[in-house]
């Protein structure tokens, strides 16, 4: 009898009750009682399932790390059309549309939200999704993994998913930053 699973191929040979496991790195491990199968079978999923739990941990914890907030998320729709729907027009060789100036790469990389970029980018909670879905999606891959800053959200909305790293979206997040820290200061008083 034969047993395939994705990490292993079990064989049993009906006359000595002997089991063979081959595993994923070829290793060939015999095994004399169907107790031990057992065992080594519990095992394995043990050290399967630990695995994908941090790795869901992981997961869990570099979305959690990405969420840009309302102040920063303000200050960029300010920047970019005085956070008025604005329609469509040519930038830099593409059309850019809406509250966040969004462009057609943008909206694919936010996952589409709405019916089409037109409609999203001109309806505030559909376009704000679409930043924060790029955001997440983009922020923790841009910094490396650490904790985005609104410098570091303001500069992948300009400058896409590695913005941050570059120089030529520093004067877009100086305009971002002027807005930022009048809404912190505000708030403080």
């Amino acid at each position: 009898m034969i047993i395939k699973s994705h990490m292993f191929i079990f064989a049993k040979y009906r006359k000595t009750n002997t089991y063979l496991i081959f595993s994923h790195n070829t290793r060939l491990t015999t095994i004399k009682s169907a107790f031990d199968f057992h065992i080594e079978i519990l095992i394995n999923f043990q050290v399967m399932s630990k695995l994908f739990v941090l790795s869901i941990c992981f997961v869990l914890a570099a979305t959690a790390l990405a969420n840009i907030d309302d102040k920063c998320l303000g200050c960029i729709c300010e920047v970019e059309s005085g956070c008025r729907p604005v329609g469509c027009h040519m930038d830099v060789g593409s059309l850019s549309c809406g509250y966040f100036q969004i462009k057609q790469s943008y909206w694919s990389d936010c996952g589409h939200p709405g019916s089409s970029l037109e409609s999203c980018a001109d309806n505030k909670p559909c376009a704000t999704e679409c930043v924060h879905n790029y955001m997440q999606r983009y922020g923790t891959y841009c910094t490396g993994g650490r904790a985005p800053t609104c410098e570091d959200y303001a500069r992948i909305h300009n400058g896409g998913p590695l913005g941050c790293r570059e120089s030529a979206t520093i004067p877009y997040w100086q305009k971002v930053q002027r807005c930022y820290q009048a809404k912190l200061e505000a708030e403080s008083e």
